[in-house]
């Protein structure tokens, strides 16, 4: 069975974000930055911002985040 989970994301989620967005930005409109823009820089400041400034949520499917959102001020 396939179960997804909606949950706050961690500072342990960094490398399945990146590799997420990675894969969603070789996809022309998928992202609002594209695939040389996500770096591990890039991601590192929105997980970290989001976290002590904001929300990060990731959906969780079989041990893999298959989505992810985010916002800080």
């Amino acid at each position: 069975m396939n179960t997804s989970i909606v949950r706050k994301a961690s500072a342990a989620d960094k490398e399945q974000v990146l590799l997420l967005y990675k894969k969603v930005s070789q996809n022309i409109g998928g992202l609002a930055r594209n695939n040389d823009e996500i770096t591990e820089t890039y991601i590192q400041k929105i997980c970290s911002e989001s976290q002590a400034n904001g929300i990060q949520l990731a959906v969780e499917s079989n041990g893999h985040i298959i989505a992810e959102i985010h916002c800080y001020k």
